[in-house]
């Protein structure tokens, strides 16, 4: 009986083989798919999402309007540093915006590299029904976007990694905020940016980003704020107009439906300070914050919550908001407003720098 159930060692050496292909097979796959799955670096073009850039120091191009396949979760993702991605006037569209998808995610992968630095994303094109449009890593460092429309998605772009630069980009109609720069995307760079019309958020959203310069800004028509600074310090916003959102064109605090005359800490999270709102010196443009339409009702032109100090607000207007300037704290405490033209504001004292005391 014992000879019998033993097998003769030809049929061990068979199994012996079987098994031997099958393991080969199965450390296989993975490479065979992610060699599938590279997008191609130019002059061929990329013609279906799904792919992954792996090659540094290369420039890859979209052929045509790429279109997400049900299930998957992201069109192209950037996964090494040095590279350029230009999207050619062309659109990358996810199948809807609640969806936990990204249009292109800067993401590296721990098998090519631990970070990403340096990659340009441009070329015109328009980022439409996702989850998030643009996303960068935490690791993902010295990312720039230029032009791109990026719109009808949760989140139009979120920030994660040092020194983002965004020039000439359209951030409109979506879900959330159109562009949100979380904790790690300080010290970046935002030129001729439009964030209007987002339909549960705020145009620019400074989520814990500290240093960031922005200059030229549009943010109109937003469902809360045109610009939030939360928990955001020592940012410069140079010449902007921020009229007709709901909530404020500008808002200093931490609060997500506006000044309440609480502090920051009572919500566990940082003050803003420190931060320079300004007009244009280059153009003698005085920024404005107002209430223009009549229709929105945008209670707060520019608004600095209790325990947000040290901030400057020079050479801004605004008009026809319930209030136009608001500091909730006492006689303005450290913050400065200077040659500034409100036509309803509180405190309404006579205190040097304060708000009321010195306009134009």
């Amino acid at each position: 009986m014992t000879n019998m159930l033993r097998p003769s060692a030809a049929d061990a050496t068979r199994w012996m083989w079987r098994l031997s292909v099958t393991l080969l097979a199965m450390l296989l796959a993975p490479l065979t798919r992610a060699q599938a799955a590279a997008c191609p670096v130019s002059p061929a073009s990329i013609s279906d999402c799904g792919c992954t850039i792996t090659k540094p120091g290369q420039t890859y191009k979209i052929g045509g309007p790429l279109q997400l396949a049900t299930g998957k979760s992201f069109c192209i993702k950037i996964a090494t540093s040095n590279v350029t991605l230009e999207l050619n006037g062309q659109t990358l569209t996810g199948n809807g915006s609640s969806e936990a998808s990204v249009g292109i995610d800067v993401l590296p992968t721990t098998s090519l590299s631990a970070a990403v630095k340096n990659v340009a994303i441009m070329g015109g094109g328009t980022v439409t029904s996702f989850g998030i449009g643009i996303r960068s890593a935490a690791v993902a460092t010295s990312i720039g976007i230029t032009p791109v429309a990026i719109m009808g998605n949760g989140t139009g772009v979120v920030l994660n990694g040092a020194n983002p630069f965004l020039a000439g980009v359209t951030a409109s109609s979506n879900a959330d905020s159109g562009i949100k720069l979380n904790p790690g995307a300080s010290g970046g760079a935002l030129i001729e940016i439009t964030a209007e019309t987002q339909t549960n958020g705020a145009g620019i959203w400074l989520n814990g980003a500290n240093g960031v310069f922005m200059t030229e800004i549009v943010a109109d028509s937003n469902d809360t704020f045109g610009v939030w600074f939360d928990s955001a310090s020592n940012n410069s916003l140079v010449g902007f107009d921020a009229t007709n959102n709901t909530l404020a064109g500008v808002f200093l605090g931490c609060e997500d439906t506006g000044p309440d005359n609480t502090t920051c800490k009572s919500v566990k999270r940082a003050p803003s300070n420190g931060n320079n709102i300004f007009g244009d010196p280059t153009t003698s443009k005085v920024s404005t914050a107002d209430n223009s339409d009549g229709i929105s009702g945008q209670k707060w032109g520019v608004a600095i919550g209790k325990g947000n100090v040290r901030n400057h607000v020079v050479e801004v207007q605004g008009n026809g908001n319930t209030t136009d300037a608001l500091d909730e704290n006492p006689n303005c405490a450290t913050n400065i407003w200077a040659h500034d033209f409100f036509v309803k504001f509180k405190p309404n004292v006579d205190e040097f720098f304060c708000i009321g005391s010195v306009v134009l």
